[in-house]
């Protein structure tokens, strides 16, 4: 119960300030570590900043500040400042004593990724299998700092950084042994190496080997982030859909009964796409909007849970139950007031543009489908390996091929072109399966 853990660590902190003692500083450094985790698992993150910003205060040792600034990484991105996440991890890490190239972008990148290709190789052959699990406790710290230093780097989509950590996290694997948190880490290679290469294949297989070792050494919950991971961005491109729901199903379980609500309402949340195209019925997406928001409730996660109602309210125009076939209006909900207050969060604006460009699609609205392709279009370098990439390559081919039917034949051809660009990437996708 984090709120009431919150409450009995705030009560000591000022009064024991107060008295002076400076026996009690390591108490009170214990106390503000514990507040800063209880207050970021409630969401309430401006307050978890202030904490963080007393810890730093300290001067504690490198290792001991890795494990705040991980809480910190996690909720900077959350609130769209990842670039500043970015920035403090990488400051940490240096002070770890890792050289890294400035602003993360090194001029071997290009051998690093040839390395790590190779590497995934011999392991899927068997030729160089994971040794044993990392012990050192310093590059276990670095470890960890990496792996949500990586989280940071997807929201902020900076190739250069992801892939210079991605690597740098597979060479660790190589000199010292798997750990818990490289297994999440290398977890995140797929749409790296998809946005840099179009590699799906490596992708597939590098996460696919960190989840298993996951699961043989039984590192819990990083085996079911894994698991979660491979669902959401590998398992579809080579393996039925219907697999990919069941990984999603076996990973929200696992992160339920491991109490991190904040990642189950994300893992519910990007399952919902292949949940769209699996299950039978609206009623049954409804069921999965539900159990996430249930989860949202518990963290006070709003970025998630505005994701959750703009889908919710997708159904309800399915239905006919909004205002207008185009609209996810109604007299209780406003779609703008909702946008003015979470429009700022990472994946909202997208996510919206995207449901209301697929509602059109499927109720023929040419006009509203034309505008919203086009406004969609950027979201794919935010989210590489997802599979709403299938859905997004749909809509942009057939906007496109309407649009073309409206447009003098010099406009027209361009259009078609990309619309024939979208239907090409369609097959070759399929190809894996």
């Amino acid at each position: 119960n984090y709120g009431l853990a919150e409450g009995f660590l705030a009560s000591p902190t000022t009064p024991l300030a107060d008295m002076g003692d400076t026996s009690d500083e390591p108490l009170q450094g214990e106390i503000w570590l514990l507040r800063h985790v209880a207050l970021y698992s409630l969401g309430r993150l401006d307050e978890a900043d202030a904490v963080y910003a007393q810890v730093q205060s300290r001067g504690l040792p490198p290792c001991e500040m890795v494990e705040p600034t991980c809480f910190q990484i996690r909720s900077l991105a959350l609130r769209g400042r990842s670039q500043q996440s970015l920035r403090i991890g990488a400051k940490l890490l240096q002070e770890l004593g890792l050289n890294m190239p400035v602003s993360f972008a090194g001029p071997d990148t290009a051998q690093r990724l040839d390395a790590m290709t190779r590497w995934i190789t011999d392991e899927v052959a068997g030729a160089n299998p994971s040794a044993r699990p990392m012990r050192d406790p310093s590059t276990l710290a670095v470890a960890r700092l990496l792996r949500w230093l990586v989280y940071s780097g997807y929201h902020s989509a900076d190739m250069d950084a992801l892939a210079w950590m991605l690597t740098e996290s597979q060479r660790l694997w190589c000199r010292h042994g798997p750990s818990p948190e490289l297994v999440m880490t290398l977890a995140r290679v797929p749409g790296m190496l998809i946005t840099l290469r179009q590699d799906y294949r490596s992708g597939y297989e590098i996460t696919r080997h960190a989840m298993a070792v996951g699961e043989r050494f039984a590192w819990e919950p990083q085996a079911t982030g894994a698991r979660y991971l491979f669902a959401a961005y590998a398992c579809h491109w080579f393996e039925p859909l219907e697999h990919a729901r069941e990984y999603f199903e076996r990973a929200f379980a696992g992160l339920q009964e491991s109490k991190d609500f904040f990642f189950a309402a994300h893992a519910r949340f990007v399952s919902l796409s292949a949940t769209f195209d699996v299950v039978p019925t609206l009623h049954a997406c409804d069921d999965e909007i539900e159990k996430a928001l249930a989860a949202c409730r518990l963290t006070a996660n709003v970025r998630i849970e505005a994701i959750l109602t703009f889908h919710r309210r997708f159904l309800l125009a399915l239905r006919g139950q909004t205002k207008d076939a185009d609209s996810f209006d109604d007299e209780r909900f406003s779609e703008e007031e909702l946008l003015a207050r979470t429009a700022h969060l990472p994946a909202v604006r997208d996510t919206l543009n995207f449901l209301h460009a697929l509602n059109a699609l499927i109720v023929g609205d040419a006009p509203v489908l034309i505008a919203r392709a086009a406004s969609i279009l950027s979201a794919l370098r935010s989210m590489p390996g997802d599979y709403k990439n299938v859905h997004v390559h749909v809509i942009r081919a057939l906007a496109s091929a309407w649009q073309a039917r409206t447009v003098p034949a010099a406009e027209a051809e361009a259009l078609l072109a990309q619309a024939r660009a979208c239907r090409d990437w369609l097959p070759a996708r399929a190809a894996g399966q």
